[in-house]
């Protein structure tokens, strides 16, 4: 899926039972609403027995327009019992996460393997 204004462009692949997005570009107040939807549909699609991780690698940056999106994700998978993490958190990205405590509140994980990891049934 790529957003219309292109500064923003989610890939969604699944593989294994784990669906995985990749966000590349910056989500900001001009596409923050279509990533919210996105996350919206891929949260109700998500199968009772699949989990989520989301690679933020090629992410430049987020709002908190973005973080709220996330947070509203979170809210969701918890309700519904699935898992999902969040992974390869780069530069001001990691910092804007860090400092807003997300880092905390979300599972973020420094590697692909180490999200697989934290997202894997017990």
């Amino acid at each position: 899926m790529t957003q219309p204004d292109k500064k923003l462009t989610v890939e969604i692949d699944s593989k294994d039972g784990v669906r995985f997005m990749a966000l590349s570009g910056r989500i900001d107040h001009t596409n923050a609403a279509g990533f919210t939807a996105d996350l919206e549909k891929l949260a109700k699609d998500l199968g009772s027995d699949e989990a989520l991780v989301i690679d933020f690698s090629d992410l430049a940056f987020i709002t908190s327009a973005g973080l709220r999106a996330l947070f509203v994700l979170k809210k969701e998978l918890d309700e519904a019992e699935k898992k999902f993490a969040l992974t390869r958190l780069t530069g001001d990205v990691a910092e804007i996460f860090r400092i807003t405590g997300f880092d905390a509140l979300i599972p973020t994980a420094k590697t692909t393997d180490e999200a697989l990891t934290m997202i894997a049934p017990r």
